[in-house]
């Protein structure tokens, strides 16, 4: 955003560019972390924290 209210030339440019990389870069790690953990035989570790426990049913009310 500053490059392209630098006044800077291409600053339009530059920024479509850095735009574009950030977006692909995140589209590249997300798609990829889980095929390339299965071909490099990594399993998820068995200790991990669990969450809280589910609460307890509300009783119901009769009236």
């Amino acid at each position: 955003l500053l490059a392209a209210q630098a006044g800077i030339p291409s600053g339009d440019h530059v920024f479509d560019l850095v735009a574009i990389t950030i977006a692909l870069s995140i589209v590249l790690h997300s798609s990829t972390d889980v095929p390339i953990a299965k071909a490099l035989r990594i399993e998820p570790p068995d200790n991990l924290p669990v969450g809280l426990p589910d609460p307890p049913p509300a009783e119901e009310t009769r009236r």
